[in-house]
C-alpha cells in the first residue's frame, strides 16, 4: 500500500490517507488509513489502522441534506409570503368598493344579489389565501392559539351565517338539532369558527341543489361537546378516509376539476381542533351515499365574553372632522379606493406613492396617524414607520399582504400599533384608526 511505502521511505511517523477498497461482493468502501512505524531493534514493525468512514459519510450527506431541505423550506416559506402578497393587494380596493356599495340605499334587489355573490367570491379566495399561509404554520408549529371563553352554538351559528348565502343558492335545506346544554369552553373563536366553517362549506360544495345538510350537536361524557355534519352528497369510499386530512387530498383528481379547492380546509382543521384538545373524523358509506363529519371538543369553565359592537359610522362622524391620516400606498386603486372611503367618513386624509413622498409630506403637516403598506418601491414600511416615529412622533396602523407571525412582529417592533393583512374591510381599519387614535390622544 502507498501509505505502508511511504512511512518506511520517507521516514515519516504517520502517514494518512482516505482511499475506496473494493470489497469481495464488488461493494466499495471508504475508509481511512493511517500508517506509522514502531520502534523495534532488529525488524520493522508497521501499525496500519483502518478506519471505516461509511457511516460518517452517511451522517455527512445527512446533515447536507437537510440543509438543502431546510433552504428549500425557508424559500417555499418566501414565495408563499410572496403570493400572498401580490393575491392580497388587488382584492382590497375590490372588497371596500363593494362593502361601500352594499351601503347605499334604493339599490335594486337583484343589484344587492349580485353584490352578495361577488362578496362571496372574493372572501372565498381570501380563505384559500390564508389556508395556504395556515398550513405553513402549521408546518412550521407556528400556528398560534388566541384564547379565551367561548360558546361554542354561538361560534357555529355565526359559520352557519356566513355559509347561509351559498345554501341558499343551491336552494339546500339546513337543519339543525343543538342537543348541548353545555357549550361553554375555552379557546381561539376565529379558528374553531374556521373548523365548522369548513365543515358546512364542504357540504354545501359536495352537496346536489335541494339536498340537506344535518348539525347535530349534543354533550358526551368526560366533558366533551359533539358537532356531526351529515350531508347527502358525493360520499366517498370508505378506503379513502385515511387520506381526508392530507394535505392537498380531495378523494381523486376529478373530484378537484369538478369542485375546485385545493384540498387544504380538513388538514387545517385537524390541527385547529387537535390543538384545541378534541378530534375530528369523517366517515361514509361509499360514492352517492353521503358524509358524516364529527368533531369533539372540551367544554371548560369560563364566563363567555359579550360581543363588542361596532359603533355607528353616521354617529361618530363629526368626531372625526379635522383628524389628520397619512395614507403611504403603492398601489394606485387601493391607495385611490382607500382615501375616498375614509374621506367619506369624514376624516382629512394625505396619500403618497413611496417613502420619499410620506416623509416629505410628514416633515410639511402635522398628522395623527399613518396607514401604510410595508412593501414599497424605496424603502420597507417598517422602516419608513421607525422614521415617523422617531422624528414626529407618529404612530401607525400597518396594510400589507404579508401576514405571517413574523411579519406582524417586525412591524410592531417597527413602530405600528396594529397589523392589517389584505384584504382589509373598511369597519375594522376604522375601529383600529379610534383605538389607534385614543393611544395618541393619551400620549399628547
Amino acid at each position: 500500500m502507498t501509505v505502508i511505502s511511504s512511512v518506511i521511505r520517507d521516514g515519516h511517523d504517520v502517514v494518512k490517507h482516505e482511499c475506496q477498497l473494493q470489497c469481495g461482493e464488488g461493494s466499495v468502501l471508504p475508509v481511512h488509513l493511517a500508517a506509522s512505524v514502531l520502534p523495534q531493534e532488529d525488524q520493522i514493525v508497521i501499525c496500519l489502522v483502518v478506519t471505516d468512514l461509511s457511516l460518517q459519510r452517511g451522517q455527512e450527506e445527512l446533515r447536507m441534506a437537510k440543509e438543502v431541505a431546510e433552504r428549500a423550506n425557508v424559500a417555499k416559506d418566501s414565495f408563499l409570503a410572496a403570493l400572498s402578497h401580490e393575491l392580497r393587494t388587488p382584492l382590497t380596493p375590490a372588497l371596500m368598493s363593494l362593502l361601500a356599495l352594499e351601503r347605499e340605499e334604493g339599490l335594486p334587489e337583484f343589484v344587492r344579489a349580485e353584490l352578495a355573490m361577488i362578496r362571496r367570491n372574493i372572501e372565498l379566495e381570501t380563505r384559500l389565501i390564508d389556508d395556504l399561509l395556515d398550513l405553513t404554520r402549521i408546518a412550521n408549529g407556528k400556528l398560534e392559539l388566541h384564547t379565551a371563553a367561548v360558546d361554542l352554538h354561538a361560534i357555529l351559528a355565526r359559520a352557519v351565517e356566513i355559509c347561509r348565502p351559498a345554501i341558499d343558492a343551491k336552494q339546500q335545506r339546513l337543519v339543525l338539532h343543538l342537543h348541548a346544554q353545555q357549550t361553554g369552553s375555552v379557546g381561539d373563536a376565529v379558528r374553531l369558527q374556521q373548523v365548522l366553517w369548513n365543515l358546512l362549506r364542504n357540504a354545501v360544495k359536495f352537496t346536489p341543489t335541494g339536498g340537506t345538510i344535518n348539525v347535530t350537536s349534543e354533550n358526551l361524557d368526560g366533558g366533551m361537546l359533539q358537532f356531526e355534519v351529515r350531508d347527502t352528497g358525493i360520499g366517498f369510499e370508505p378506503e379513502a378516509e385515511s387520506k381526508l386530512f392530507q394535505a392537498f387530498e380531495q378523494s381523486g383528481r376529478g373530484i378537484t376539476r369538478q369542485f375546485g379547492g385545493l384540498g387544504l380546509g380538513l388538514t387545517i382543521s385537524r390541527s385547529i381542533v387537535e390543538a384545541h384538545g378534541g378530534t375530528i373524523y369523517g366517515r361514509s358509506d361509499g360514492p352517492g351515499s353521503g358524509a358524516v363529519f364529527t368533531v369533539t371538543l372540551p367544554l371548560r369553565n369560563g364566563a363567555v365574553s359579550k360581543p363588542v359592537r361596532p359603533a355607528a359610522a353616521d354617529g361618530v362622524l363629526e368626531s372625526r372632522r379635522g383628524l389628520e391620516i397619512l395614507i403611504v400606498e403603492d398601489h394606485m386603486d387601493t391607495r385611490t379606493t382607500l382615501q375616498r372611503l375614509l374621506e367619506r367618513r369624514g376624516y382629512k386624509v394625505t396619500a403618497a406613492t413611496s417613502a420619499e413622498e410620506a416623509l416629505a409630506a410628514a416633515g410639511a403637516a402635522q398628522f395623527d396617524l399613518v396607514i401604510s403598506d410595508l412593501g414599497l418601491p424605496d424603502m420597507t414600511g417598517n422602516e419608513l414607520m421607525a422614521l415617523l416615529r422617531d422624528r414626529h412622533g407618529l404612530l401607525g396602523i400597518a396594510v400589507s399582504g404579508y401576514g405571517m407571525e413574523e411579519d406582524v412582529n417586525r412591524s410592531r417592533d417597527a413602530g405600528f400599533v396594529h397589523h392589517l393583512t389584505k384584504p382589509i374591510q373598511l369597519d375594522r381599519l376604522t375601529e383600529l384608526i379610534a383605538t389607534t387614535l385614543e393611544k395618541v390622544a393619551v400620549a399628547r
